[in-house]
């Protein structure tokens, strides 16, 4: 969300950058996945924290495979321009939102009770 915006207006490197991004959009997520999304409720406190846990796990999974395909994209296959940093994060991106979107529905926001 944030990478391209840092890319163009700081001197950080791109690993820097969508760590920052990854940040403040999992914080975001967060709450819209859980109030709006799933409409997952939570009963105790420990339900709450099993969700946000969970939640923050799988994301930094789906971190780690993002940072690993951003470089093997720009460092291994040479896409270093804007541009081609763009693509390679369209492309993460779309990796990313696929596997956040089944850890949510089967590991973070599934009926407890069940």
């Amino acid at each position: 969300m944030f990478f391209s915006l840092l890319r163009q207006f700081t001197p950080l490197n791109y690993a820097i950058n969508y760590t920052i991004d990854w940040v403040l959009t999992v914080l975001f997520a967060f709450y819209t996945n859980k109030y709006f999304v799933f409409h997952a409720e939570h009963h105790s406190h420990r339900e709450f924290w099993h969700q946000l846990i969970t939640f923050f796990g799988g994301r930094f999974v789906t971190f780690l495979i993002g940072i690993a395909i951003l470089a093997t994209g720009i460092q291994l296959l040479g896409f270093q321009s804007g541009f081609g940093q763009d693509m390679v994060n369209i492309f993460q991106n779309i990796v990313v939102i696929i596997v956040n979107y089944f850890w949510s529905v089967m590991i973070s926001f599934r009926n407890q009770s069940s």
